[in-house]
């Protein structure tokens, strides 16, 4: 089997077909008038078409403006030349099966909270999706009724470098974990609207290298409680606390991130709780990556990733396969190379929802405008004919 990758942010075909026809006498009937000493004889020419592979999607709308939102609010419209849009249409204009489709989201490269500058955020980084419930592909995979962040980056911490920048309510020091003698520890937050979670990892347990990318034996702690403005929320993360947390070993990817894996009893990834507008509960299940050592080249500050429907969040090659994997992350549409059917054919299309959630703690201003794009992969050797 033959794959090609295509990606795109904007696409834009403009195809005209121009006719042309001899001139003929018609009747009333539309039938052609003939003289009676006419004498027909008819003609024919073989025409062969031949189409050549080409793996190309189109997106539409190619842009989405949203203004005047609250912090901690979501929206799930956008705006286009005055016209209102709450989806995007993928179509495949390209003469090949498209198999997969996945998406990525811009990310700012160092924490914007408490800058105080606008252009410092991008909106990539506040942008949610899901699967269309409109969608009747059955390779369309994803939660069509809950929309997660693309490929949502947070800042962390370090309690021993910087200490002052932790919340003085946070009980996350690591010479009182009692789980091992770590390194350090590094707190932050998973941010959704007008809630978060406090999170900490814990690096070096038994060994010295202050390094959370899963090739030591540091561990991540996800509060179980939310914060807001009602609640502290989870606050205390050593062993010698309530526990209410959960915890989450730190094992490789393949690259220089790190992933949380095997929590007690759950195969879920980092499973987060939220109240919707009308007081029903509702989950977010991501994979997280992380990444506490500045030396490597993909991290300027300490920081995770928590992905859904990007595969290769981070510098992974694909958190869908081999032995390092995530059990979160999927594909938009992932169709089996056996059922051709499935996937998405020439001239065939796919809608994918979309949301902003700005979090709490934004400044008042424009946001540095942020991409989504989605690639796709298609197979050359299927055929609905064969």
């Amino acid at each position: 089997m033959n794959k090609k990758l295509a990606a795109t942010m904007v696409a834009l075909l403009t195809l005209g077909m121009v006719g042309t026809a001899t001139a003929q006498t018609l009747g009333p009937t539309n039938n052609v008038t003939e003289d009676p000493d006419d004498e027909r004889e008819n003609g024919s020419s073989n025409v062969t078409v031949s189409i050549a592979s080409k793996t190309a999607i189109d997106v539409k709308p190619e842009s989405l403006d949203y203004s005047g939102l609250s912090v901690g609010s979501q929206t799930e419209e956008g705006d286009n030349g005055g016209n209102t849009f709450g989806s995007l249409s993928l179509e495949n204009i390209g003469s090949e099966y498209i198999d997969r489709v996945w998406a990525e989201a811009s990310a700012p490269d160092s924490d914007p909270f408490g800058t105080g500058n606008p252009d410092n955020y991008d909106a990539g980084n506040f942008l949610q999706i899901r699967p269309s419930n409109a969608t009747s592909k059955t390779s369309v995979t994803g939660n069509s009724s809950v929309y997660h962040f693309v490929n949502r980056k947070e800042f962390s911490s370090s309690w021993t470098n910087t200490t002052g920048e932790i919340p003085p309510y946070i009980e996350a020091d690591p010479t009182v974990s009692d789980n091992g003698d770590p390194v350090d520890s590094y707190v932050g937050r998973l941010q959704a609207g007008d809630e978060w979670y406090f999170y900490t990892i814990y690096t070096g347990l038994s060994s010295s290298n202050d390094v959370c990318d899963g090739s030591g034996d540091s561990i991540l702690r996800v509060g179980n409680t939310p914060h807001s403005s009602d609640q502290f929320g989870t606050v205390d993360f050593t062993s010698q606390g309530n526990t209410d947390y959960t915890e989450y070993d730190i094992t490789q990817t393949g690259g220089t991130y790190g992933i949380a894996s095997n929590a007690p009893g759950s195969d879920t990834g980092v499973r987060l709780s939220f109240t919707d507008s009308n007081g029903d509960t509702f989950y977010r299940e991501y994979d997280v990556l992380t990444v506490c050592d500045t030396d490597k080249a993909v991290a300027d500050e300490p920081h995770i990733i928590r992905t859904r429907y990007n595969v290769q969040a981070g510098d992974a090659t694909d958190l869908t396969a081999g032995d390092l994997t995530g059990s979160r992350a999927q594909f938009l549409l992932d169709a089996p190379s056996s059922t051709e059917s499935s996937m998405l054919l020439p001239g065939e299309g796919i809608t994918i929802d979309t949301a902003i959630e700005v979090p709490q703690g934004v400044p008042a201003g424009s946001v540095q405008e942020g991409e989504l794009t989605f690639f796709v992969t298609s197979d050359d050797d299927a055929s609905v004919t064969n």
